[in-house]
């Protein structure tokens, strides 16, 4: 449902992730689902937090700028968006995603 709801979402650029134990095949029972959407519109951060208000179980939610996780991933340090690029089930915005990714390196 949380799924086939974010597909619904129309914005030409629009990246969600999941990262965390679900996208490294380690959650367990009462783990809560990390989600990162990247995004410049804040019309899209406002249509995934009702998703969420209506989802019946926990969501770590992340919502980053595209100007933010390219940030993140020119760092040294690791950090979110590092995890998120070595861990991840591309939910939207697959080629975006990708080519972000590359804009970096």
């Amino acid at each position: 449902v949380l799924y086939r709801r974010i597909k619904e979402i129309k914005n030409p650029f629009f990246i969600c992730v999941v990262f965390g134990s679900y996208a490294k095949g380690t959650a367990r029972k009462g783990s809560d689902l990390d989600l990162c959407v990247i995004t410049n519109e804040e019309k899209v951060d406002r249509e995934i937090n009702t998703i969420l208000d209506i989802t019946p179980f926990e969501i770590h939610y992340l919502k980053f700028s595209s100007d933010e996780f390219i940030k993140m991933l020119k760092t040294t340090e690791f950090n979110v968006g590092k995890g998120i690029v070595k861990n991840k089930i591309i939910l939207k915005g697959i080629e975006e995603f990708y080519e972000l990714i590359n804009y970096v390196k």
